[in-house]
């Protein structure tokens, strides 16, 4: 970081509003794991212990749960805003991305 860089704490009615999307956010997660979870006993009732599907979609949700509450920690100033933390943030992100098209190919391998 640079010496005169300056963190600044939101202010309260910022905080609020990002604790209200970050409340949806988790509801919406929790409907999410639901649906993953109910698709991955289906395929475990069809014989399959671990599908590339059910790998993917709860490394997806994992890695997308992580990022949100590490980004939730550091706007609420649990976490001090560090070059490195931030970098390996972003790139945290960027490797997860990254290999959706990887997951993709074996989901795509194993419907074939």
């Amino acid at each position: 970081m640079s010496k005169n860089f300056e963190a600044k704490a939101p202010s309260a009615s910022e905080m609020n509003v990002i604790s209200i999307i970050f409340g949806f956010g988790l509801a919406v997660a929790m409907f999410t794991a639901a649906t993953a979870g109910q698709q991955t006993l289906d395929a475990r009732r069809r014989g399959k212990m671990f599908t590339t599907y059910t790998i993917m979609i709860w490394a997806e949700w994992i890695s997308a749960m992580c990022i949100g509450l590490i980004t939730y920690m550091w706007l609420s100033g649990a976490i001090k805003a560090r070059l490195v933390f931030l970098s390996s943030v972003l790139c945290a992100h960027r490797l997860i991305y990254r290999y959706d098209s990887f997951w993709v190919f074996f989901f795509i391998r194993e419907l074939i």
